[in-house]
């Protein structure tokens, strides 16, 4: 049997620099690609903190269960929480607005349970930027192959949630690196996060605000583990291989060499991509046809579309085109950003889906009156693409009789079109400036691509806006 569990905890303590008989070496393009991705999903928290609906009851209900009191920092709402609850409560603020990153090849969001694993695991012992980095690296790393290893179809079949099975580990891993363990301890934290591995897909039926809670769990998890394997607590052997482990529980027919193959030469970091829209990833390919669709024919194209046919692979049409009387006129925020119907209608009606723009569009006729001539469907060639690719094809008929038709295979922001730095600035600002102030957002943002000459503390603190900011040091 390979020895899964024991080679992801060696590279992880050898990514912390904790195991002889040198550290893993991270490429500079690596590092900067993850203080990237780390500052679109702190900028998304801290909008989430502000605007998300389930926000308050989130954090309300955490205190009245009496987990709140502590010194951790929750982005955009200051200190009061406990190392592990601050973690679950960013990481679900990071996926709150869906607009966090995806990695295509393992179907999952990958900085939502990380990226606030590691921060809070380094702020409450401590540690430097740099290891909250590194941490982060190896979260993603063991996350999005341990997604690849559970094989996304066959685990999405089992009704599972793979950004909360997968993010578990993820954050294990992010917190023991930031941590500074052991392999030893990181083996150890394995074991006891496989206890609270779970999250199903059961959100769909009604647009529930569980998934983003499941992430938070993850997340919470995953520093709960770290602490508790630091202290000596044991946790299962073989977490990821054993027969009731990870993969053969979790996976009907997992493919285990994922989880190892290229381990340390090549980086999964540089896989993950960022959504230009706020909405399921499945979606994207579509609005990209749709909207390239409409700045070549110009003024009038809208009103011009008799009907839109989207292809799409099953899980794809399981995510934004079922069920099909609920989605395709979305009275909510969460099903509107899950219904192709409404996103298409929307694009083309408004050039672009944006945060605002929700809470104006929902309930729109002219947009409920387009959405009734979106036409989802299977598309074989598409589902040959998936899960390589989260493509889609779209045919547009027109008033005139023309039909035009796009394929789209890769959505924009993913590893081939990823942003240039500026345009991730740029969204990172238009998310925290109307919670921070423009001068507040913007030392935020240099605060938390330069992560490495920070100390981690003093980078949360600077996603707080300014009163927030006051009560945390007074508290």
């Amino acid at each position: 049997m390979v020895e899964i569990t024991k080679e992801l905890a060696s590279f992880c303590a050898a990514l912390g620099m904790q195991a002889p008989p040198k550290p893993v070496q991270v490429p500079e393009t690596v590092r900067a690609r993850a203080a990237l991705l780390t500052l679109d999903a702190l900028a998304i928290a801290v909008r989430a903190g502000h605007d998300g609906d389930s926000t308050p009851a989130l954090v309300e209900g955490l205190a009245a269960a009496g987990l709140a009191p502590g010194p951790a920092t929750v982005l955009g709402l200051g200190s009061g929480h406990g190392a592990a609850v601050a973690a679950g409560i960013n990481a679900a603020l990071v996926h709150t607005l869906d607009f966090d990153d995806t990695h295509i090849g393992a179907s999952i969001h990958v900085t939502a349970p990380v990226v606030p694993a590691a921060l809070a695991a380094a702020e409450a012992v401590g540690a430097p930027g740099t290891a909250a980095l590194r941490g982060i690296i190896a979260g993603m790393e063991v996350m999005t192959r341990l997604g690849r290893a559970l094989v996304p179809p066959r685990h999405y079949a089992k009704g599972y949630h793979p950004t909360a099975t997968s993010g578990v580990f993820g954050a294990t891993a992010a917190a023991c690196v930031a941590m500074g363990l052991s392999a030893e301890q990181i083996e150890n934290a394995f074991g006891i996060a496989l206890s609270s591995c779970g999250g199903t897909l059961q959100f769909h039926a009604n647009g529930a605000w569980t998934k983003r809670l499941q992430v938070g769990l993850a997340s919470e998890a995953g520093v709960r583990a770290a602490f508790l394997a630091r202290a000596g607590f044991r946790g299962a052997a073989e977490a990821i291989e054993g027969e009731r482990g990870l993969l053969q529980v979790f996976s009907d027919a997992p493919e285990p060499g994922l989880a190892t193959a290229g381990l340390g030469t090549g980086w999964e970091v540089m896989e993950i991509g960022v959504k230009p829209y706020p909405a399921c990833r499945f979606a994207h390919a579509a609005v990209d046809a749709l909207l390239a669709m409409a700045r070549a024919e110009g003024a009038g194209f809208a009103a011009a579309v008799t009907k839109i046919e989207i292809g799409l692979s099953r899980k794809a049409l399981a995510a934004v085109a079922e069920p099909e009387p609920r989605k395709r006129h979305a009275a909510n925020i969460v099903d509107a950003q899950f219904s192709v119907y409404f996103l298409a209608a929307a694009a083309l009606l408004t050039g672009g889906v944006r945060w605002d723009d929700y809470p104006g569009l929902l309930g729109r006729a002219d947009i409920d009156a387009l959405a009734d001539r979106v036409m989802p469907w299977h598309d074989p060639q598409i589902e040959a693409l998936y899960p390589r690719r989260m493509a889609a094809s779209v045919r547009v008929s027109l008033a005139d009789g023309r039909k035009l038709e796009a394929l789209v295979e890769s959505p924009s922001g993913e590893p081939d079109s990823f942003p240039e730095p500026a345009a991730m600035i740029d969204k990172a600002l238009t998310l925290t400036t109307p919670v921070l102030g423009a001068a507040r957002a913007r030392g935020f943002c240099d605060a938390v691509r330069g992560i490495e000459t920070e100390q981690v503390g003093a980078m949360l603190a600077a996603g707080l806006p300014e009163l927030a900011t006051r009560m945390a040091r007074l508290g």
